[in-house]
């Protein structure tokens, strides 16, 4: 996908504990039976629902297709964020706002 992951791990939430975070996205595919984890804090939430590309069947060329697809939904809904004038927002607006983002 053209998307380096040198020096990328995932990260433990504790790593994140004193800092203030605004926004709080879950991309767990809910329909795949996985939980979306409990972040503590006031930022707003939502969800934006998407499948794991990792579950994806077929052949090499079709899963990575798919996971083409999913990074292209994704990035269009992140340029929709980078677009919205948040410091502008009341943090219900901002909550709508965000959950809007996946169904326009």
């Amino acid at each position: 996908m053209g998307v380096s992951t040198v020096g990328l791990c995932s990260k433990s939430w504790d790593e994140f504990a004193e800092t203030p975070i605004d926004i709080v996205l879950t991309l767990c595919d809910r329909a795949a039976g996985q939980s979306c984890p409990a972040f503590p804090g006031l930022a707003a939430r939502a969800h934006w629902p998407l499948p794991d590309p990792a579950f994806a069947q077929g052949t090499e060329e079709q899963r990575l297709a798919f996971a083409t697809q999913v990074a292209g939904r994704l990035r269009g809904w992140i340029e929709k964020l980078t677009r919205l004038p948040i410091d502008k927002l009341s943090p219900q607006q901002l909550r709508a706002e965000l959950e809007r983002v996946p169904k326009t």
